[in-house]
């Protein structure tokens, strides 16, 4: 149930009464408080953010989607999708229900206007598979918008490019005709603004980089924006600017002016050739360094996810080395490959496309890396590989099936045995990445599992896992056992307590001197 308290009398007024099998998302209110938006969909979606075991097997209904087997009149996603909006000062509060099931995509999120008038509701476009029956909602390809006023009138739809990042776009009102939009286009998190009247979607001034997306707020006039920005040569501060884009951002704090001081990078734009199309990201490099490099130390680096974009941003954490490793003299590269945000829905589906999972995006880095060699940036002794979560998993999958590529790997919180991930973890993507389930292909799910080709790594390697990571340190230490079983050079750092990536500070300063060391040791020649 939704209740009203009046913090005056404590009276309890009932707003609402939720289906226990439905999630509720986090409400949207009017400006003076007398609206809510919000929506609802399927309890299970909810579930799947929690990471804990789902009980999986083949009729599980989450697994059947992802898989693409569930035919849309049946799909609990579609049917539990609705948005509401309740008024708070009616005796039948209800005034908007709408229901995703009249056109086929579910709703995804919701704004309420200031004025309580309009509603900004973001839709999913189910993810069509190549090769699956039937599209899977939990796993959308695309998001695209509509404005409609409390009585169900369609007022806009905005389908726009770049705006269709599933993950990472998202939208309020600045006032009742106007919007604004946080999304990634590329490499970039950018802001942009919707004019209702014009149709016309206008981009904000601001340089390349990272507007962070919990961060903004705007004015009370509703004329300007405050935000966090950052980006490789940016320390991250806050900054301000007109929502008109008559003037570039001012920044306003100097929180990290120290840091600023001591940062001493520089980042280029880069193009790679790869045998499914270009693929842009940046090389970032020591301050002063000659571009194009010349036969010099460069790490390769996957963010997590997959899907999750890779962009423009400062990061001095092991995980993410952009501002860490290029200020100790080894550059770093980051391109985006199969499966990102930020590239429309084609290259964010093509993972899941054709049983292309763990194998895609590693071919495309593999052609990168002959590349970087052949042009000269780097040799063979000096290109190392790193990245956690999905890029531990790229590091680990890369130097098992292409051992000859990377002289130097260091995987971090990786997913290495995908068996165990689908029976005690996220079954539902490995589910939707492969379209088949463990019982079903037992040899495709060996082979995307970097733990069954330890035996074939020749690449020295620096393995970084907490003893607390949902992906089970057991794991990694088996392929840690494995590698070296082989006498190729291998440590295990495993941190005590820690979880899915290493928070604690003093816990960065020793993974942040031993992966720099480690680096510098297997990537001279």
């Amino acid at each position: 149930m939704i209740y009203l308290v009046s913090l005056t009398s404590l009276g309890r007024i009932e707003v609402a009464r939720i289906p226990s099998e439905r999630n509720l998302q986090p409400p949207s209110w009017s400006a003076d408080g007398q609206q809510v938006a919000f929506v609802t969909s399927s309890v299970e979606e909810g579930k799947l953010a929690e990471r804990t075991p789902f009980s999986p097997n083949l009729a599980d209904p989450v697994n059947q989607d992802a898989l693409g087997r569930t035919p849309p009149e049946e799909n609990i996603f579609l049917e539990d999708s609705a948005v509401k909006v309740y008024d708070l000062t009616q005796s039948e509060p209800l005034q908007l229900d709408l229901r995703a099931n009249d056109d086929g995509h579910i709703m995804a999120g919701v704004e309420i206007s200031p004025d309580g008038e309009r509603v900004l509701v973001k839709y999913y476009e189910p993810g069509q598979v190549e090769g699956r029956e039937y599209p899977t909602y939990l796993f959308p390809q695309r998001a695209y918008y509509r404005v409609f006023d409390l009585d169900g009138t369609l007022l806009a739809t905005i389908d726009e490019p770049a705006l269709d990042g599933p993950l990472e776009s998202y939208g309020e009102f600045i006032d009742e005709d106007t919007l604004l939009f946080h999304a990634t286009v590329g490499t970039n998190r950018a802001l942009s603004v919707y004019d209702l009247a014009t149709s016309e979607l206008r981009s904000l001034p601001i340089p390349d980089g990272t507007v962070d997306p919990s961060s903004w707020s705007i004015s009370r006039d509703r004329q300007s924006i405050i935000f966090a920005f950052s980006s490789i040569t940016q320390v991250p501060e806050l900054f301000s600017m007109p929502l008109d884009g008559s003037s570039p951002p001012v920044q306003l704090t100097d929180i990290n002016a120290e840091v600023a001081a001591v940062n001493r990078v520089q980042v280029n734009p880069v193009s790679f050739e790869t045998r499914n199309g270009v693929r842009q990201g940046f090389l970032i490099q020591p301050a002063g360094a000659p571009f194009p490099p010349e036969q010099s130390p460069i790490v390769f680096w996957q963010q997590g996810g997959p899907g999750f974009s890779m962009v423009n941003e400062f990061a001095i954490e092991v995980e993410m080395p952009f501002n860490l490793l290029p200020n100790f003299g080894i550059s770093v590269l980051s391109v985006p490959l199969a499966g990102r945000e930020g590239f429309g829905p084609e290259f964010y589906r093509l993972q899941a496309d054709g049983a292309n999972f763990g194998q895609v995006d590693i071919i495309e880095g593999v052609d990168i890396a002959s590349q970087l060699v052949g042009q000269g940036w780097t040799t063979a002794g000096q290109l190392g590989v790193t990245g956690c979560s999905y890029g531990g998993y790229y590091t680990a999958q890369a130097i098992t099936r292409f051992p000859d590529v990377f002289a130097a790997a260091n995987p971090q919180c990786s997913l290495l045995d995908a068996f165990t991930e689908w029976q005690l973890g996220y079954s539902s993507l490995l589910s939707y990445l492969t379209g088949l389930t463990p019982m079903e292909a037992p040899e495709t799910y060996q082979y995307i599992s970097p733990l069954y080709g330890a035996d074939r790594v020749e690449t020295p390697t620096l393995i970084f896992h907490g003893s607390g990571d949902f992906l089970q340190v057991d794991v990694a230490r088996n392929f840690h056992d494995v590698i070296e079983a082989n006498g190729v050079p291998v440590t295990l750092y495993e941190f005590e307590g820690v979880g899915h990536s290493i928070f604690d500070l003093s816990l960065q300063r020793t993974a942040a001197q031993l992966q720099i060391d480690f680096f510098r040791t297997y990537l001279q020649n």
